[in-house]
């Protein structure tokens, strides 16, 4: 059985989404798909913990864009954090931080999105 790619928690009334591995990308976007995008709804507010996470290639820069989408869809709002330094100038790159509500820290996150 394969483990777990993330744990989910709530924090107040954010749920905090923790990945628990190194990278989001081909090898395990199809879990990442299967345990958090079809979980994200029912209003309310979701935070993605990327501090465990040093790698993201475009199919995972597809899967959280995918959550945001169903986040909209389901009337949530949603917010990334703890981007490392290599995923940050990924997501500057490609313009991402346009549209993702992005924060340094988990707290920041919660605190910003909890009140919303």
């Amino acid at each position: 059985m394969t483990p777990p790619l993330a744990s989910l928690e709530t924090d107040g009334a954010v749920t905090v989404v923790r990945l628990l591995t190194s990278n989001l990308d081909a090898s395990n976007v199809a879990q990442f798909k299967e345990e958090v995008v079809g979980r994200v709804g029912g209003g309310g507010a979701w935070v993605i913990d990327l501090a465990n996470v040093s790698f993201v290639d475009s199919t995972g820069l597809g899967a959280l864009v995918s959550c945001l989408r169903r986040s909209q869809e389901q009337g949530c709002r949603l917010g990334l954090c703890g981007l490392q330094k290599r995923v940050l100038v990924l997501f500057e790159l490609v313009r991402l931080y346009r549209i993702f509500d992005v924060f340094e820290t988990r707290e920041a996150a919660v605190d910003a999105l909890g009140k919303t």
